[in-house]
């Protein structure tokens, strides 16, 4: 236990000294889908690591854990483009990757989810996603998407 926390903490004094380069993220979402016939809800949480690569692009991934009509996970790995900054927002297009599982049965998806970043201080951001154009299956099926608020979630970015 002891190497465990001198681990944690030789981790995060090397990370602090480079220069704000990693960042832990979290985020809240919540999805809808809805037909004539049915509708469904599901809230996740979103807990992830980063890597600013330079001042417009960052790589990192992040865990979804959430529920609905059943458990759901996925690992989604993503690539962020920051392609507009106006004060302190940041606006960014992120090509994302996801597999999990939705009540046992396997899903995977890929598409380019637009967002922006509201720097709070120069360590700290609120982030939000705002639609998602992409590929999405579960199972046997396969379903395009491209729908205003799907995926669309709010969280916090802590650079260190």
């Amino acid at each position: 236990m002891k190497k465990l926390i001198a681990s944690i903490f030789a981790v995060c004094a090397i990370a602090f000294t480079a220069n704000a380069q990693f960042y832990f993220s979290g985020s809240l979402g919540l999805n809808v889908n809805g037909t004539k016939d049915a509708s469904s809800a599901n809230f996740h949480i979103d807990p992830g690591i980063g890597y600013q690569m330079s001042d417009a692009t960052a790589v990192g991934i992040f865990l979804s854990l959430g529920g609905g009509s059943g458990f759901e996970w996925s690992l989604n790995p993503y690539f962020r483009y920051t392609f507009a900054d106006v004060s302190d927002f940041h606006f960014f297009a992120d090509a994302r990757v996801s597999l999990g599982q939705i009540s046992k049965t396997f899903c995977w998806g890929v598409g380019i989810l637009p967002g922006f970043a509201y720097s709070i201080s120069n360590s700290v951001d609120i982030v939000t996603h705002v639609a998602c154009l992409g590929v999405k299956g579960y199972g046997q099926t396969t379903v395009f998407r491209f729908n205003l608020l799907d995926g669309a979630s709010v969280g916090m970015q802590f650079k260190f």
